[in-house]
């Protein structure tokens, strides 16, 4: 008799979500988590020629650029992020991030609408950022040093 018939385990279901996608803000939107209280996970395909606004939001955002060229506005900052860049920062600082070309960028994209941060150092204990500091970027996100 198999071991789940002898505990009565419940049967396990498909575990793959199947969100759809949808168009955000001209933006191609694929949610990877269901709505959650702490983090949400997203793929998103940035087209480009469009109006480069800068926004602000409660929480903080993890991007990770997986193909194509980013321009990422950090307030008084301008960057270049490239395929394998990772970017952190407060949300409620000034940002936006667009393709750097003509091309689409795709990326993928961690919001904590509580304040929480996703590291993307191997460090565990890091001191709170100042909200005018640069984004900490890393080389890719498996415990790279930050530069």
């Amino acid at each position: 008799m198999p071991l789940d018939e002898l505990v009565g385990a419940p049967e396990v279901g498909d575990p793959r979500i199947r969100l759809k996608p949808r168009t955000r803000n001209g933006r191609l939107v694929f949610p990877l988590t269901q709505r959650s209280n702490d983090l949400e996970v997203w793929k998103v395909v940035i087209p480009p020629e469009r109006e480069r606004n800068l926004r602000t939001h409660e929480g903080y955002e993890w991007v990770y650029v997986l193909s194509g060229t980013m321009r990422l506005v950090l307030g008084e900052h301008d960057l270049t992020m490239r395929i394998g860049e990772v970017a952190e920062f407060d949300t409620r600082m000034p940002h936006s991030f667009d393709p750097e070309d003509n091309e689409s960028v795709e990326i993928l994209s961690v919001h904590g609408t509580r304040g929480k941060r996703n590291a993307c150092t191997s460090r565990t204990t890091q001191p709170p950022e100042p909200l005018n500091r640069l984004p900490r970027r890393c080389q890719d996100f498996k415990g790279s040093k930050s530069r």
